[in-house]
């Protein structure tokens, strides 16, 4: 490398001459006046040559440089670093290197690194703080989203899988109760007391650093029995809970609160039956029935009865064809499955086509042996007609007797349709009041019976029953017995009330005399 400083460069020369002018014209702590040092006359301060002598006023600056230049030059031959130079008089100090490049550009790129850290710190502890991570839960809570849920649900009972799928009967028992807020309000803060069970805690770390959350969840267990041998048990929402087999107390478990089914299948006769119960468990509701422990029976009983309907109507249990009512009015079933929840219906066919359901039986309150019958929706039942046309007769009876009577024909009325303006209402009240009238007829006895009630549909019922007039002659002191069938109608007219509609003679049954 070439020395710009070296006497014999003509560069040089004019380069240190250009120094020595400008660190005149800069330099504040030099001396206004300035000497020859070859003949001492007073010289200017930009002077080159001295104007008395003539004298070359450089020279003296070129060796002051040039030493100046030398000095901040690195000794490259000598492989020990020399002590510095005290600086002359008149000299500036050397200037520091510049930063390279590679250096510069590490500088620079280690401090956006520090900077992207500081604000992804920043962030981040907003992102994962407390209640941050509760406020997401609740809201995955609320919009259904099993899947972001799952991640957040820590069960008391380690054995419990958490899934997307095993923890919806609990957001949906969330969702149901709105227990939102009461979950929240107990975990505002990590020394908040919960009524609840739900503590929201420490758990794990997110991306190494940021503290995670999960909300404890309480557990529970189910105490299962069953009775048949056979039995397969499925459980909602968890499969892996499924079990076969005859069990008496089994503890099945863990779950989380929530709303399961437990269905319990057998076969017993060429029938399958089934059996269901539901196990609900709520730790937020202040019902033991909704405690962790429950117990879960699934037993399925067999019945052996009599069930008693209009011939020709079809007898169901739990919505299966179990037989048809025969001319007897009777079905018999032998050992047929049922559960505590199993009801009996029946679906009559009437004359005109129209079916008619039966209302429903709960099997559970009948015994080995029983009669189970049955009744239609507004349709009278069979005690119920016996028992009004009973009243009915009363009243005609009383009229054949007593004569005419303004209260007791209200009273006859008002067990028909319109009242006193049915056909059929005025015509028993004439019938009386002909047997009263009647010459050898001292005393009238009526006493009507039902024979059948059927349905005709919704709030109407065909009856059949009969009626024994017995007319007493005291001269003869004879009873004239006839007995008739007759055909009618009632019909429900409110909520409580029944009322006969019509009624038609069909027949003779007997006409006979009998001794008083």
């Amino acid at each position: 490398m070439m020395n710009i400083a070296s006497n014999d460069n003509p560069y040089a020369k004019n380069f240190i001459i250009w120094r020595i002018i400008m660190e005149n014209s800069a330099s504040d702590s030099m001396s206004a006046k300035r000497f020859c040092p070859n003949c001492g006359h007073e010289v200017a301060q930009d002077a080159v040559f001295c104007p008395n002598c003539g004298y070359d006023l450089t020279k003296n600056r070129v060796e002051s440089a040039t030493q100046k230049e030398e000095t901040a030059q690195p000794q490259q031959s000598q492989p020990k670093p020399q002590p510095q130079a005290q600086p002359q008089v008149g000299t500036r100090a050397a200037q520091k290197p510049p930063m390279s490049k590679r250096k510069r550009g590490l500088l620079i790129a280690g401090g956006i690194v520090l900077l992207a850290l500081i604000i992804a710190g920043v962030i981040g502890s907003n992102y994962y703080s407390r209640n941050s991570q509760l406020d997401r839960l609740m809201a995955a809570i609320k919009a259904d989203d099993d899947a972001t849920v799952a991640q957040y649900v820590s069960p008391e009972d380690s054995q419990f899988k958490v899934t997307a799928n095993s923890v919806k009967p609990w957001v949906k028992q969330i969702r149901a109760n709105n227990y939102y807020q009461t979950i929240q309000k107990d975990n505002l803060s990590p020394s908040s007391a919960s009524d609840t069970s739900y503590r929201f805690i420490p758990s794990g770390k997110h991306l190494f650093f940021f503290q995670g959350y999960q909300l404890t969840v309480p557990t529970g267990y189910a105490m299962v029995t069953t009775n048949q041998d056979e039995t397969d048990v499925t459980v909602s929402n968890r499969s892996n809970l499924n079990f076969s087999g005859k069990v008496d107390g089994k503890r099945i478990g863990p779950f989380i609160p929530g709303d399961y089914t437990f269905t319990a299948t057998a076969k017993i006769k060429d029938r399958t039956a089934k059996a269901k119960a539901n196990y609900t468990f709520d730790p937020v509701a202040d019902d033991a029935s909704k405690a962790a422990t429950q117990a879960v029976d699934l037993s399925i009983k067999t019945i052996s009865a009599d069930v008693l309907g209009y011939p020709g109507a079809v007898v169901y249990v739990d919505g299966d064809k179990v037989g048809t009512i025969n001319d007897k009015s009777v079905l018999s079933l032998d050992q047929l499955p049922i559960t505590r929840t199993s009801k009996l219906t029946q679906i009559y066919t009437t004359s005109n086509g129209q079916k008619v359901e039966s209302r429903p039986e709960q099997l559970s309150d009948y015994s080995d042996y029983d009669e189970i019958s049955v009744g239609y929706p507004g349709v009278i039942t069979h005690d119920d007609a016996d028992s009004l046309l009973g009243d009915v007769f009363s009243s005609f009876q009383t009229l054949a007797n007593d004569g005419s009577d303004d209260d007791e024909e209200e009273t006859l009325s008002d067990h028909f349709t319109n009242g006193s303006s049915n056909e059929f209402a005025q015509s028993l009240i004439k019938m009386a009041h002909d047997n009263y009238d009647a010459d050898g007829v001292d005393y009238t006895d009526a006493t009507a019976s039902l024979e059948h009630v059927t349905p005709l549909a919704k709030n109407r019922a065909y009856i059949i029953f009969s009626v024994i007039y017995r007319f007493r002659n005291d001269d003869t002191d004879q009873y004239h017995v006839q007995k008739y069938e007759y055909n009618g109608e009632i019909d429900k007219v409110d909520d409580s009330e029944y009322r006969i509609v019509k009624f038609d003679l069909e027949k003779k049954l007997e006409d006979t005399h009998q001794d008083a």
